[in-house]
């Protein structure tokens, strides 16, 4: 009889780390080779450290950052067909008032960040992956649940009339600008 440690993995899933994080996990969606994992609340120390060595070896955070707290807001981690993690979605919980933004709502939302490894970057990843982050949110049970979804679009393509266009056609709006004129996108449960 084989026993199995909270956080621990069989030999079979050391051999295959997709499979380690499908058995994990659950497979919340797919596309092409990537599959997405949820991990909000769950996310183990392995998981994290993969999570902080994407960053890390992308010069993904900003100064400051507090790498641990970020791997810990994990929403969904993306893994290739070979297991690594290549991607992650976090979010956390917060007012608008900290961005800057004229006349922000009073009402709190799930603040969303995405990072795609650049190689990964492939069709439509960041897109399932927004989608994704919606649909699992709104159905999340959660005290106090948000009033919806926001995204800052701290990368100056996000900005792009064709990418505003895109978000648009997922159900997301323009709700302003934060303090450096970046576009904030919102979509309500």
């Amino acid at each position: 009889m084989e026993v199995i440690l909270e956080n621990s993995i069989t030999p079979a899933q050391a051999t295959d780390p997709a499979a380690a994080l499908a058995d994990r996990y659950g497979v919340y969606d797919s596309i092409s080779e990537y599959r997405l994992f949820p991990v909000l609340g769950k996310t183990t120390e392995e998981v994290r450290r993969s999570i902080i060595n994407l960053w890390l070896e992308n010069g993904a955070l900003p100064a400051g950052a507090d790498p641990g707290e970020r791997a810990r807001q994990a929403l969904f981690v993306v893994a290739n067909a070979d297991g690594k993690i290549v991607a992650v979605s976090t979010v956390y919980v917060s007012d608008l008032q900290h961005t800057g933004m004229e006349n922000p709502p009073p009402d709190k939302f799930y603040c969303y960040r995405m990072f795609i490894n650049r190689q990964d970057r492939v069709g439509h990843l960041a897109k399932t992956m927004v989608k994704s982050a919606y649909d699992y949110l709104k159905g999340y049970a959660a005290a106090d649940k948000p009033k919806g979804i926001v995204a800052i679009a701290q990368n100056a393509k996000l900005m792009r009339v064709s990418l505003q266009r895109a978000f648009e056609g997922i159900g997301w709006g323009m709700t302003g600008k934060d303090n450096l004129g970046n576009i904030i996108y919102r979509r309500d449960f």
